[in-house]
């Protein structure tokens, strides 16, 4: 209903400032900056920004001290906000993520003159209130109440920090995650939450499927150090990196455990970590080959814990080593297997097929000293072997014989005729 005003929270406040996204609100309660956030059901929740008790010093969080600050502003990207921190007579920056102040302008000190214009500390201002950011948000603009001025002040963080009293001489590029399509445009557009771009660009990039927060709407890489605002313990996974003639960003790097998909094999919106199925695949090389099926004679993990680590055999004993397979990556190659197991390499090039097979009844394979084995040979005569076990064939007991060979149990050792024995 029009007219109507409700109380939302009591606060000392002189000043407050809403999001470009609407999400959240700035505001002052005496000299602490805190945040707002209003949920989709109409409730609040309040967090202290930075700030403390009155004085001045620069500093994260409650690290940091402000003396009746009058006047807030919200970048477009929703990363920082700008302070007129009005009795300390400077206009900071704050670090929306981190809670970090950083001074812009103003060395706090009447004496040496007013309404002076500089580079950062060479400025002199007397009791700036209220700020704005112009289009672009490379320029502010705030009210020096104590000197009776409207003052700009340079905010491009590529640039020094300057107070003027002139107006452009220059069109200030787009911030990263705005843009502007339109010469002679004189505001950039904020990106949508499930896009970005690089400062000064004219339109938008769809946000890699890598890159994306898990509420599958925001785009990390528009956020400092790529956090989601939606889940801010949320990592996105690898290593991104502007390109150095776009600026848009590239997949360079993966964790262990999955496999690396790029820009030169899909495209730029596909570019992701793919993590493997670490129960039934592997990767030795992240940043070069894709996941790989496991080979039979090894358990590859099945849990994150396990990602970097080697897999187990199934066969205790036998032993594998790396090998580089054409078309395929960095495998696991078996090298040998335990005594009484044959080595079973397999048809396929990705190493899937290859474990330590035991012997079935009636077989054993011995090679050196029963290892390295390839085959599995007929017990010979006068041996048998009842079980599919790793051991070797099992003579005949004594005056018993069996003159085939492949015994299978027992029973196939004859008593050996009236008037023979086999000692």
């Amino acid at each position: 209903q029009i007219g109507n005003v409700s109380t939302v929270l009591i606060a000392s406040s002189r000043s407050i400032a809403m999001s470009f996204d609407g999400t959240f609100a700035l505001f002052t309660d005496n000299d602490i900056i805190k945040r707002l956030i209003i949920s989709d059901d109409g409730s609040t929740s309040v967090s202290i920004l930075a700030g403390y008790s009155r004085g001045y010093g620069e500093g994260a969080g409650t690290n940091a001290s402000f003396a009746l600050p009058s006047g807030l502003v919200v970048d477009p990207s929703g990363q920082w906000a700008l302070i007129a921190d009005t009795v300390n007579n400077r206009i900071r920056r704050l670090d929306l993520a981190s809670g970090q102040t950083t001074l812009i302008a103003g060395p706090g000190r009447l004496e040496d003159g007013l309404n002076t214009d500089g580079v950062g500390t060479m400025a002199k201002l007397n009791q700036p209130r209220g700020i704005s950011l112009l289009p672009g948000a490379k320029i502010a603009v705030f009210a020096d109440t104590g000197a009776d001025s409207v003052r700009f002040l340079s905010v491009d963080f590529d640039l020094d920090y300057s107070v003027v009293l002139g107006w452009f001489s220059s069109c200030p590029p787009c911030l990263a995650s705005t843009h502007s399509k339109v010469p002679g445009s004189d505001s950039c557009d904020v990106c949508e939450l499930n896009t970005y771009s690089p400062a000064g660009a004219s339109e938008c990039t769809p946000c890699p499927r890598g890159a994306m927060c898990p509420d599958g709407i925001e785009c990390a890489l528009r956020n400092v150090n790529f956090t989601c605002q939606s889940h801010p313990s949320f990592v996105i996974r690898g290593v991104w990196t502007p390109r150095n003639t776009t600026g848009l960003y590239e997949l360079v790097s993966c964790e262990s455990g999955s496999e690396r998909i790029t820009a030169a094999e899909t495209s730029d919106a596909l570019q992701e970590c793919r993590p493997c199925n670490l129960d039934t695949h592997y990767n030795l090389r992240p940043d070069v080959d894709p996941c790989i099926p496991c080979p039979r004679g090894l358990r590859c993990g099945g849990n994150i814990a396990r990602r970097s680590l080697a897999p187990v055999p199934v066969a205790p004993g036998s032993v594998w080593g790396e090998e580089e397979a054409a078309g395929v990556g960095l495998i696991y190659r078996l090298l040998s297997c335990p005594a009484h197991y044959s080595v079973s390499l397999g048809t396929l090039e990705d190493g899937s097929l290859q474990e330590c097979v035991v012997c079935g009844k009636g077989k054993e394979c011995t090679g050196t000293n029963g290892t390295n084995c390839t085959v599995c040979y007929d017990c010979k005569a006068g041996f048998y072997k009842d079980a599919e076990v790793a051991e070797a064939c099992k003579p005949c007991p004594v005056n018993t014989y069996f003159e085939g060979t492949g015994a299978e149990t027992l029973s196939e050792c004859t008593s050996c005729p009236s008037g023979s024995s086999t000692d």
